[in-house]
Parts: C-alpha cells; structure tokens; sequence
C-alpha cells in the first residue's frame, strides 16, 4: 500500500472539503493536521487509529492531506457538520470503550474513539505539557473546529455525534467545556484498586511516557522526580488526578457513572440521562450484543467475562496502601455525589 501526502493551502482544503464529505482530521503531526478522507466508513473499532489504519491498508493507494494548525480556524471547516450529543470521559478501564463501541453500532450515530488529535492538540497548546492551557480566543476556536470537523455528517442517517476522549482529557475538562458549554458529559469510574490491577497487569500504552513531559503533567509532578518512579506510584499519581479534576467540575450537565451500572438493563436509561439521548427499540437491539463481548476484541470472538474476583485476589498490601491514602476518600465522593446517574438509574 502506497500513501501520497499532499500539503495543503488554505483555499486548496477548501475546496477539498467541498468534494469530500469524509475528509477529516486524523492526527496531528509535527505541527501539522493531517487530513484523510474516510468515505462512509463507520469508525466502530476499539480505536479510532484501528479504523484509520484498516481503511488505508485497504487501499491500494491512500491519498493524505497536511495543512497547518491554522487551517482548522477556516469557517470553511464547518462545513457539514454534527454537533455533538455527548463527550464520554472517564479513569480507565471502566468500560468507556463498551459504550463507545454500543453507540457506534447505530448507523445514527458517529462515535470518535480516542482519537489521536483530541490528544495532540494539547500538547500544542500546552508546550510540551508545561503549563495548563490558557483559554484564549483562538485555541477555544481550533479546539471547537477540529471537535467538530471528525463529526462530518458521512451519510444521511448520520444525526447523533459523541466524542470518547482518552482519559487523561479530564485534565482539560474545563477548557473542552469551555468550548462546549452545551454538550452533556459522562465520566466513568470504577473501583480504583481493580483499575490498579488491570494497570499492572496490562499496562496502557501511555505508562512508556511515564519519564517524559506529559508522565509529570498527568501525575502533577516535577519532571525531575519522575526518573525511577515505580508503576505503581505513577498510576497512583495519575488517578488522584483524574478523579480530583472530574470532581472539580462544577457544569451542571455532567453525570458520574459506575462501572457497575453500565450493563444492558440500564444502558437506555443511561443514554437518556447522561446525553438525553433516546434509542429506539431497534437501535437497542443493534446496540446492546456488544455488552457480550470483550470490548477491546474487535473481531467480536471473545465473550465478556468478568474478572472482578481475580482482581480483587490479585490487590497487593502495596496497591491497598495506594488505594487508603489516596484514592478511597475520592471514590467515595463520587460514589456520593448528587450527580452519580445510580441515584436515578436505581429509582
């Protein structure tokens, strides 16, 4: 498989984005947006990049667009799209890739899966993780555009659009809000002692930045201590922090969800309190077989078995000490809160 990349003016992505319903931005590199048109296709992978990487190895040649970050402050960019119905945040391993997964099987819907520039642009507008992003006139307006521009409406079903972010996007919440004061927000959670095992036990991709400048913004630490910092300790760090910014957020259109809760009986109610979204009984039944699966397998040959015994077997006394000096006191408070969904989806 060949790919031909092309730069870019401005005017020349204009007039590529009037020929082409499905050019979007798939990454951000070294300054740049690339842009690849993606046709029709559904995106309903684990990733986002999985879809992005099987539809260019299927094409004997794939034809890539860069232009410069700029690009994305073009009202031209607008054109066609969706806004969005909901942004689903969340810790880690606590099923934000099964509802994401559930809602991409509507033909209604376009599902963004941890999208590489919904993570890019921050480091953009960070400097290299130096600094919380200042609000400002044109980043709230790239920010918005580029959101908005991987939620091109790709067919005429298309009419519903939600954003997962990976999990550190917490961390922004109230600059993504800031730009989307409107659009509902979910943030799931789980039992930080299981996320703690899964961590150890399949480390995520994002632990190999654990020494680098976005390993001291997500732990909120120094550069200079993270050198020989454990895995534990970090993915210590990291929760503490995600789960202070989710409780820091004071929008009123934000709903906590359990991991626990997220199953098939509930996942209509869910939809429609967190996103005030309602499926129609046919959407459901494309909808809730995935709940079957193990969501990361998308050749939707693994069942779903839950493991929730053997990671409590599996909790060390060092991942217990984590868990009572740091992560305790935080779960309970949202396990608590007013905005916890349980409250309604138990009534």
């Amino acid at each position: 498989m060949r790919v031909n990349t092309l730069h870019l003016t401005h005017e020349q992505l204009v007039c590529e984005l009037r020929k082409r319903p499905g050019l979007i931005p798939i990454d951000i590199k070294d300054e740049r947006v690339v842009w690849f048109d993606i046709g029709d296709s559904p995106l309903n992978k684990s990733k986002f990049y999985y879809s992005i990487n099987d539809l260019l190895s299927n094409r004997d040649q794939a034809k890539l667009f860069t232009t410069d970050v700029k690009a994305l402050s073009l009202m031209a960019v607008l054109d066609n799209t969706i806004y969005p119905t909901g942004f689903i945040l969340h810790m880690g391993r606590c099923g934000s890739t099964l509802l994401a997964k559930a809602l991409a099987q509507s033909c209604r819907n376009i599902v963004i899966t941890e999208a590489p520039p919904c993570d890019k642009i921050w480091k953009q507008f960070t400097s290299n993780w130096l600094y919380y992003p200042k609000a400002t006139a044109e980043r709230l307006t790239v920010y918005r555009n580029l959101i908005l521009a991987m939620g091109r409406k790709r067919i005429a079903e298309q009419s519903a659009y939600f954003v997962k972010f990976t999990s550190y996007n917490i961390l922004f919440v109230d600059f993504i809000k800031s730009s989307f004061p409107d659009v509902p927000c979910l943030f799931l959670y789980r039992d930080p002692m299981e996320v703690l095992v899964s961590w150890l036990w399949h480390p995520p991709p994002w632990l190999k930045s654990k020494e680098s400048e976005l390993g001291a913004f997500t732990a909120g630490c120094p550069i200079g201590k993270m050198e020989g910092m454990s895995d534990l300790t970090y993915f210590e760090l990291f929760s503490v922090q995600l789960l202070k910014s989710a409780l820091n957020i004071s929008v009123e259109d934000l709903a906590y969800l359990n991991y626990e809760y997220l199953t098939p009986q509930h996942y209509a109610n869910i939809l429609l309190n967190a996103f005030k979204y309602t499926a129609s009984s046919n959407e459901l039944a494309q909808m809730k077989p995935e709940f079957r699966f193990y969501s990361k397998d998308d050749s939707r040959t693994i069942i779903f078995s839950s493991d929730k015994i053997k990671k409590q077997q599996a909790v060390t006394p060092e991942i217990r000490r984590c868990y009572e000096q740091s992560l305790i006191g935080l779960y309970n408070e949202l396990e608590c809160s007013e905005k916890n969904l349980a409250r309604k989806l138990l009534l």
